[in-house]
């Protein structure tokens, strides 16, 4: 019998025309391969761009780890592909980095030196959030006198006792987490005054009668270098070295250490029929602004693992959404039948799914006919504590039924926005059933 040889390039063209194309990715693939199961891609981004010269197809994935250079992108022109593990195993796609070669102080303590422009505020060991050290380890502290200054507004705040230390290292580093009525700033420092007990913050804050800055108001502090010691602490300085405090057992050469280096694992824009089944997201991140980041109710401002806008028939199936410094999904402006089925959304730094954008100019805007359904959502508000379990913002025709929703701090669904009895409210016609 005579064996046919092909070349990687006559390969590929026969996986593709040959029906509806299938392409094979895998950890230990190579983006230069030809995609069938016997020498498969490397990136699903790789097999995006070959399938948009078919106008469709199937990508394949074999578990593991995708650690994605930038975050898997979607753009109009991208229609009827389907993402699809393969039976049995689990791919990851991670919008984070690996953290390796650790060095053991006399202390125990871990360190690594990594580039001076890579910067992360979360980090992940073994498949759990470790946590910045902060203050006080319990309780809060309660501002002494919110100033104001004629230029700069809502800058300032005196703090009781011992509450800062003028001496603390970094401190410009420290980031203030205010907590207001039901949601919460973060506002880095910018100076510190040792005479007047006297904070300046990066960025004014302008309160008002449901979001107040003044005396009395509760906060804590983020980040703070002074504080670092506690099992599970960990601290990147701005050199790049990476500081971390171990948990009891825990070996350099046993762990798995992740840290994010992209706010999305996915983004989509105008994708039309995409559908993901039985994939996992991980690792997305989020930094603090330079300015800070001012209270935004439900904390609809900030970024999500899996980001959609203008996207038609976008649908998530049996996946998990895990490990997020914000939002687990967004279908965003213009989102039509887009949809969450059997998924769970673990461990977010802010809310689980949000509907809708929070502002509308054109009927287009609005986000019509999605649903999350079935879906399990839990462990939110790990960074931003106002993130609810789903978010209805400006939508219609919507479908949230069947829902797990556990361990928030704000809401478990919040649904209706743009307050007001106009006949022509954005947000109608919400079936919200069995959660």
């Amino acid at each position: 019998m005579k064996t046919m040889m092909f070349s990687a390039t006559l390969l590929s063209a026969v996986v593709l025309t040959a029906g509806t194309p299938v392409l094979h990715v895998s950890p230990n693939g190579n983006d230069a391969a030809a995609g069938c199961e016997n020498a498969p891609l490397r990136s699903p981004q790789r097999a995006v761009e070959m399938l948009r010269k078919t106008g469709g197809g199937t990508v394949r994935l074999r578990g593991g780890f995708y650690s994605l250079a930038t975050p898997l992108a979607m753009v109009a022109g991208d229609s009827n592909i389907v993402f699809e593990a393969v039976s049995g195993e689990v791919p990851v796609l991670s919008a984070g980095r690996r953290i390796e070669g650790w060095k053991v102080d006399a202390k125990g303590w871990w360190h690594v030196s990594l580039p001076r422009d890579v910067r992360f505020s979360q980090l992940y060991v073994n498949g759990q959030r470790r946590i910045r050290p902060y203050l006080p380890r319990k309780g809060y502290y309660v501002v002494e006198y919110a100033g104001r200054e004629p230029v700069k507004g809502l800058q300032q705040f005196t703090w009781r006792g011992d509450d800062v230390c003028p001496t603390w290292p970094c401190m410009t580093d420290i980031e203030m987490c205010v907590f207001h009525s039901w949601t919460m700033s973060r506002l880095p420092f910018e100076t510190v005054d040792a005479t007047t007990k006297t904070v300046t913050l990066t960025r004014p804050f302008i309160g008002n009668p449901n979001h107040p800055f003044t005396h009395g108001t509760c906060y804590r502090l983020d980040n703070v270098r002074a504080a670092l010691g506690e099992p599970g602490d960990w601290y990147l300085e701005r050199s790049g070295e990476l500081i971390y405090v171990p948990m009891p057992g825990e070996s350099p050469d046993t762990v798995d250490v992740v840290a994010p280096i992209h706010d999305n694992v996915l983004t989509a824009d105008g994708a039309v029929n995409i559908t993901f089944k039985d994939i996992v997201f991980a690792h997305a991140g989020w930094n603090v602004p330079a300015d800070g980041n001012r209270c935004s109710q439900a904390s609809v401002s900030l970024p999500a693992a899996v980001s959609a806008r203008g996207c038609s028939g976008l649908r998530l199936k049996n996946c998990a959404v895990l490990h997020t410094g914000a939002w687990g999904i967004s279908f965003g402006t213009g989102s039509r039948n887009c949809a969450v089925e059997g998924c769970e959304l673990v461990d977010l730094g802010a809310g689980g799914v949000m509907i809708g954008p929070g502002k509308w100019s054109v009927k287009s805007d609005i986000s019509v006919e999605c649903s999350v359904t079935d879906t399990l959502i839990e462990h939110g508000g790990r960074v931003d504590p106002a993130g609810p379990g789903i978010w209805v913002g400006c939508a219609q025709k919507c479908v949230l039924s069947h829902n797990t929703i556990n361990d928030m701090y704000y809401s478990g669904i919040s649904c209706g926005w743009q307050w007001s009895l106009n006949p022509n409210h954005p947000t109608r016609d919400i079936t919200n059933e069995w959660n």
